[in-house]
């Protein structure tokens, strides 16, 4: 997870520096918040780029009114990041030995 975490603050261009989990996340709603307000296009730009299912997000911003959109939301990039480096680990291809022919 702080893969996933350093993923989505290094994309929201947030400092990582030694910082635990917790303040890096809440770090990352408060952008997420910042960005519902103030560059609403730059949002919607990350989630597509992370592949944030819009269904899945209005879905959860409806279910949990009372509960901060920012959260919500970097909650589900985190997830999106987490799952995006398992996939890119299950899928690698071994490395090419230089000394074997291609084919």
């Amino acid at each position: 997870m702080n893969a996933a975490l350093q993923e989505i603050a290094t994309s929201l261009q947030l400092v990582v520096q030694e910082k635990n989990p917790d303040s890096l996340f809440a770090e990352i709603a408060q952008k997420v918040n910042e960005l519902l307000l103030d560059d609403f296009n730059r949002l919607v730009s990350l989630l597509y780029r992370f592949d944030v299912s819009e269904e899945k997000l209005k879905q959860l911003l409806q279910q949990n009114p009372s509960v901060d959109a920012g959260v919500l939301i970097a909650n589900l990039l985190i997830e999106r990041a987490a799952a995006k480096t398992e996939s890119r680990k299950n899928y690698q291809h071994p490395p090419v030995d230089p000394d074997q022919e291609a084919w």
